[in-house]
């Protein structure tokens, strides 16, 4: 017989037709589920105040849509909330759980996007493409964790293979979507699992998540990066760049008494993309141990831009890191990446500790000499990776 698999609280329960259940095994914190032909409706209240108002498995027929083996509907209590985790072994099922923007109600968190409407409710989101991070759209941050001005917040686990749909198939909603699709490949089964957090507001709600899932910064930027400027050779010179006209752009600089700051050093330093050396020659930078001391006699703080590929001709390094495994293969195993200064690539995977410890261990060089003082780091999200 079809039917749903629900664990509630380690109760398993078996829904043939349309029913609704109430927990209120939480002080002050209640939780309502009515099962309806195009999914359940989830109400979760908090002192008697509807909190919070969602579709899990949103247009399926949850009283009999699932076998037993397909579909697991787990909620279980967490401290001061719930989770929710959907998991089935039927690699071709799409999981969806939708969160309703309640009138009134703000939220924040999730993604950066190169259109960013605030609070984050007003945004739309397309889920055909993964929640991961891409240079399109400059789609930069993408935290899996969601604040509401009610004092709810919804933290994502990271083995769920998300997207996300907000105001898009869905106006008014943001969807939580897991299956098994590029880029998450290699599942065993399809997992879609969030904690609901309850306090008494966003700050009281926002302090949890602190404390128990995102943690606190381990260390914190010079401040003169904040309180003065960052002066960089791209926005003037692009990469024409050599000793003294670096030179000349930090005394023009100095010349109308500006705060030296931190000059940066972009794009066209390296002898080849990826040497993370510079280039000496006699019209490039043959002589930047003198040019950053210069610079720092000026006052300046010397940054180098720097990137994550290795294109392919920039040997021995890249004869080195296809030896070593230490770039991103694709599903084929093939490194070849591209970007914007390269075509026949390859981006440094940085899940390997071996392989960041060794593009790391260059990045130190430099600050030994020439004596380098901080770092620019551009690029390197998923879809420069091999395709």
């Amino acid at each position: 017989m079809s039917r749903l698999t629900l664990v509630l609280f380690g109760l398993l329960t078996l829904w043939h037709r349309s029913a609704a259940v109430e927990i209120t095994s939480l002080p002050d914190r209640a939780l309502i589920l009515q099962f309806e032909k195009t999914g359940a409706l989830l109400s979760i209240s908090h002192k008697g105040k509807t909190v919070l108002e969602s579709k899990i498995g949103y247009n399926r027929d949850v009283r009999n849509d699932f076998y037993e083996e397909e579909g697991i509907l787990n909620i279980t209590q967490v401290p001061h909330g719930f989770k929710v985790k959907w998991e089935t072994v039927k690699l071709d099922t799409e999981l969806k759980d939708c969160i309703t923007f309640q009138d009134g109600v703000h939220w924040f968190g999730g993604p950066q996007r190169k259109e960013q409407h605030w609070p984050l409710e007003k945004m739309k989101i397309d889920g055909s493409e993964a929640y991961v991070l891409k240079q399109l759209d400059n789609f930069s941050v993408a935290e899996y964790y969601w604040l509401s001005s009610l004092g709810v917040y919804i933290h994502v686990n990271e083995r769920t293979p998300l997207f996300v749909d907000q105001n898009n198939k869905e106006p008014n909603k943001l969807c939580f979507i897991a299956k098994a699709q590029s880029p998450y490949i290699n599942r065993k089964r399809v997992i879609l699992e969030y904690d609901i957090i309850i306090e008494d507001n966003a700050r009281k709600a926002h302090m949890h998540a602190v404390e128990n899932v995102l943690g606190k910064p381990k260390g914190h930027p010079n401040p003169m990066m904040v309180k003065e400027p960052i002066w960089t050779t791209w926005a003037k010179y692009k990469a024409k760049i050599t000793d003294p006209v670096v030179l000349d752009f930090a005394k023009a600089i100095r010349k109308q008494n500006y705060t030296a700051g931190q000059l940066e050093i972009d794009d066209a330093w390296e002898k080849c993309y990826g040497a993370q050396e510079f280039d000496t020659s006699k019209d490039k930078f043959a002589n930047i141990d003198s040019t950053v001391k210069e610079l720092k006699k000026m006052d300046f703080r010397v940054t180098l831009w720097v990137h994550p590929f290795v294109d392919n001709d920039c040997k021995p390094t890249s004869e080195e890191g296809l030896k070593k495994g230490f770039f991103v293969k694709n599903p084929e195993g093939s490194t070849r990446a591209t970007w914007w200064n390269g075509k026949d690539s390859h981006q440094i995977d940085f899940t390997k500790p071996e392989a960041a410890e060794w593009y790391a261990a260059r990045l130190r060089k430099l600050q030994k000499s020439p004596g380098i003082d901080a770092f620019k780091f551009d690029a390197g999200e998923t879809d420069y990776a091999p395709q």
